[in-house]
């Protein structure tokens, strides 16, 4: 099996997952668990989990997480921001029309108050989500 095969199957696992746990069908507010889950499972391959965040003044924050690993971008949560998303990717490179996975996509104003965030290891995700929502964190 192809390292691309072993990080759709175990992208696909934790999808079918967390849907068994009562996610909506998006995933949405699901991707720190998720991209948790999946850094887990992909641990010997040594991933790396990413938070990219947007905080404007006087507006909501925005945030997303998700996986990098062996060059490939891991995400089964992207439905949330766009139905037209595979609901597993697994991509070399991303769409070019999305934030939530490169500051190349983001708007000049965007890039000013964007921040991303990467963690080499569990204790590392942990500290980085720590001021995550607590209902969309996962259980440590």
């Amino acid at each position: 099996m192809s390292i691309k095969e072993t990080i759709f199957k175990e992208a696909r696992f934790v999808r079918d997952w967390a849907l068994s746990k009562g996610a909506p069908k998006d995933l949405f507010c699901w991707c720190a668990i998720c991209s948790y889950e999946i850094f887990k499972r992909l641990e010997r391959f040594n991933p790396v989990f990413y938070l990219i965040s947007i905080s404007k003044p006087f507006l909501p924050r925005e945030g997303h997480c998700y996986i990098r690993c062996a060059g490939y971008l891991i995400d089964v949560t992207a439905r949330q921001f766009n139905k037209r998303n595979e609901p597993i990717v697994v991509s070399r490179k991303p769409p070019s029309n999305a934030w939530y996975w490169s500051e190349k996509n983001c708007s000049a104003i965007d890039r000013e108050y964007l921040s991303i965030k990467r963690a080499y290891s569990v204790e590392e995700i942990q500290d980085l989500l720590r001021t995550w929502p607590s209902d969309q964190r996962p259980d440590w």
